[in-house]
This record gives structure tokens, sequence and C-alpha cells, in this order.
């Protein structure tokens, strides 16, 4: 069914067991032996309901990958969040009042779920917090769902979330008579 009807299954399940807290770590990621002790103290210190760490990418025969498009550096508000995903899943841990209040992921949007997930966390009103240390490592493969972000998910995903493309303006300041099509022409007259 899907990483999306996957992640919603377990999560049901895990309800039954009244955890805490929930953490995703997806089949082909990894965690330092540290990572769920340093992340709930973070949530509990910062009074966070969502916390995520910086990963390391790697390739299959765990070397660090640096060319990746996601902003790690950016802080996790809902502009930032809308433009571009800076959040990997297996980084983060959360509150169980975030997945009872944001719900499921949305399964039409399979490989960019988690993305929504994020945002709709953000304007449930939660505090995310970034941990700036490496505690997860994401193995990047040719053939992972990281690239099959297909353009129907992402037009549903912008529709979802109001999200505007953000296109540059082209002006032609002082044109006179010569008017430019695809330009705003502008002039005293």
């Amino acid at each position: 069914g899907g990483q999306s009807n996957a992640r919603n299954v377990i999560i049901a399940q895990a309800f039954l067991n009244k955890p805490e807290y929930f953490a995703f770590l997806d089949s082909d990621d990894y965690w330092t032996p540290t990572h769920l002790e340093e992340s709930i103290k973070a949530i509990n210190e910062l009074n966070a309901g969502m916390v995520y760490s910086v990963p390391m990418f790697i390739d299959d025969n765990k070397n660090p990958l640096f060319a990746y498009k996601m902003r790690l550096e950016q802080e996790p508000t809902y502009a930032n969040l809308s433009q571009a995903n800076s959040i990997h899943i297996s980084s983060v841990v959360m509150k169980k009042t975030c997945v009872e209040t944001v719900g499921e992921f949305d399964s039409e949007l399979d490989c960019i779920e988690d993305w929504d997930f994020w945002l709709r966390t953000v304007k449930a009103g939660f505090k995310l917090h970034k941990i700036n240390n490496v505690s997860v490592f994401y193995l990047i493969r040719t053939d992972g769902m990281a690239g099959k972000t297909d353009a129907n998910k992402l037009t549903k995903f912008k529709k979802k979330h109001m999200i505007e493309d953000v296109k540059p303006i082209k002006l032609n300041l002082g044109c006179g008579d010569e008017i430019l099509e695809g330009y705003i022409n502008c002039d005293m007259d």
C-alpha cells in the first residue's frame, strides 16, 4: 500500500501500547546509539512537540555524500518548510500528542508524505526544534524513494498547503514604445 499506508498501520498499532513518543526509522537508515536518548531529552528540555537531527547522507558503501537537496540550515517555520523540506523522517522523534493531533500520513502523497506531515505539525501549533548533531545515517540510493516525487504529487501537495510557485517578475522600465512580451512594461506615460 505504499510507505504512507505502512507508516499509518504502524502508528495505529503503536497506539495500542500507549506510547509517549514516536520515532521513525526507515529500513535502510540507522541511528547512532544515543539518538533516542538525546532526542527525548531535547523534547523535554525545549518543551518541543517534535525534534529532529541533522542526517549524514551516505552511499551503499557508507561513504559520506554531501550534495543533497535538503536545506538543512533552515529553521523549521511554516514559511521555510512550505518552500523546501529540511527534515529527514528517520531523524524525527515526536510526542504522542503531535501524532494524535496531526493524524495520519496522506497516502496520496507517497514519497512526500513526511513533508506534508511536518507542515501540518507546525500549522497545528507544535514547536519543532532541530538538534545540531549527526545522529542519523541516511542511505541515498539511485532506486530509492527520495528521487521519486512526481509532478502530480507535488501539485496536490502545493494545492493542499496553498503554496504558489515563486516566479521572477520581469520588468521593462522606461520601455517607451518598446513593449516586450512576458514583461511588465513601465514608463512615465
